[in-house]
């Protein structure tokens, strides 16, 4: 998934957006462009999800996701968590489909699979761990691999009536709630290009899970060089606290970090801009432009 790419083919079009407006409706609507040209220019929720909602929009789908367990699948994975085996228990799939499952999605482009990159709890079979651990799994991530595709299955499919017409009044409370979990998401997604922007040898860049925690970013930048980064698709500015938080999440997890990376919407504190550290990163809205 080459996410610059999708951005700057989006912004092509789409080139009346204002940038910050660029940004925000890339992370919901990123990859629409393949079936519709939404009226982006007046966005306003009630006609946009009736345009989306469309049987000729639908109609270009594989046909299949709407069928089960697909649809139920998608939908679940839409609004949690993403770890695989999570994601099949919470929408009631069975485990013993899952390979099919997952292949057919992956085949059609619908999703991706994130592959944890944490240790083995036991490095040999005799070995002992803390008991609040015995129980724990190491699970990949599905992801979906456009914007769009994450949009239709939070906001539009779940509230799909039978003839395919859409209840727009819960379609839009759902959205009202929900929709800062995918901007979000998404944000971090394209704060991974701009980190392969910014560094010219990038080695690797993913996002990182263990038992202990989660983090947006963690790259392999420069020749054996780590950077952990973190991601805020909010108004309200990232303050010397988060970095505090961050630094002790990274020590509990036993990660390097030779650079740490902010990426906010909102700007930060005045307290953080002032802090004279070569290895702290923090990036703008303003900074996503490069990728275009």
């Amino acid at each position: 998934m080459n996410l610059q790419n999708s951005f700057q083919n989006f912004y092509f079009h789409y080139p009346f957006l204002e940038f910050s407006e660029l940004v925000e409706y890339y992370l919901f609507f990123g990859g629409s462009e393949e079936f519709i040209n939404l009226p982006l220019h007046s966005f306003k929720t009630k006609e946009l999800f009736s345009e989306i909602a469309q049987i000729e929009v639908l109609e270009k789908l594989p046909f299949f996701l709407f069928d089960e367990p697909f649809r139920t699948l998608l939908v679940t994975l839409a609004l949690n968590d993403a770890k695989v085996d999570s994601t099949f228990i919470k929408s009631k799939t069975s485990l013993s489909f899952k390979d099919d499952i997952l292949k057919e999605l992956e085949e059609n482009g619908i999703i991706y699979i994130e592959y944890s990159r944490e240790e083995p709890l036991k490095l040999y079979s005799k070995q002992k761990i803390k008991k609040e651990f015995k129980h724990y799994t190491i699970q990949n991530k599905i992801r979906f691999t456009t914007p769009f595709y994450h949009f239709l299955f939070a906001f539009i499919v779940p509230f799909l009536n039978k003839d395919f017409t859409l209840n727009q009044v819960k379609a839009q409370e759902a959205f009202s709630k929900n929709s800062n979990r995918l901007s979000s998401l998404w944000f971090e997604h394209l704060s991974k290009e701009l980190i392969r922007y910014s560094f010219k040898n990038v080695t690797k860049c993913f996002s990182y899970w263990d038992r202990f925690s989660e983090f947006d970013l963690y790259c392999e930048v420069n020749k054996e060089k780590f950077l952990v980064g973190e991601c805020k698709y909010t108004h309200k500015p990232i303050t010397k606290v988060e970095l505090l938080k961050l630094e002790a999440k990274i020590e509990k997890s036993q990660l390097k970090s030779d650079y740490i990376a902010f990426f906010s919407k909102g700007g930060y504190s005045k307290e953080l801009e002032k802090l004279k550290r070569n290895n702290l990163l923090l990036f703008n809205l303003e900074d996503f432009k490069k990728l275009l």
